[in-house]
């Protein structure tokens, strides 16, 4: 909140925002976005250590609800495109 990049009463996608917003006044040359953020997954991804306990790499995104998000959901997705409208600014 000290540097300005969201509210007290952020939301999820709010602060995932500022992380992004974050990353772009470090020195770094590039910053990814990990694409279950943008579509709002929550799910625990790549947990070290497992493999027959947990489908690790099997994985599909999914929204905020667990659906799967085909390509096409993916590249229309409100939250993802205000993300990336997020670092273009």
């Amino acid at each position: 909140m000290r540097l300005g990049l969201m509210g007290a009463d952020a939301s999820e996608e709010a602060e995932i925002q500022a992380v992004h917003r974050y990353l772009l006044r470090t020195p770094a040359r590039m910053i990814g976005v990990w694409l279950p953020d943008g579509v709002g997954d929550r799910r625990p991804q790549n947990l070290p250590g497992t493999w027959d306990q947990y489908p690790n790499w099997r994985l599909p995104v999914a929204d905020a609800r667990g659906r799967p998000v085909t390509l096409e959901q993916l590249t229309e997705s409100p939250r993802l495109r205000a993300l990336i409208d997020a670092l273009r600014h």
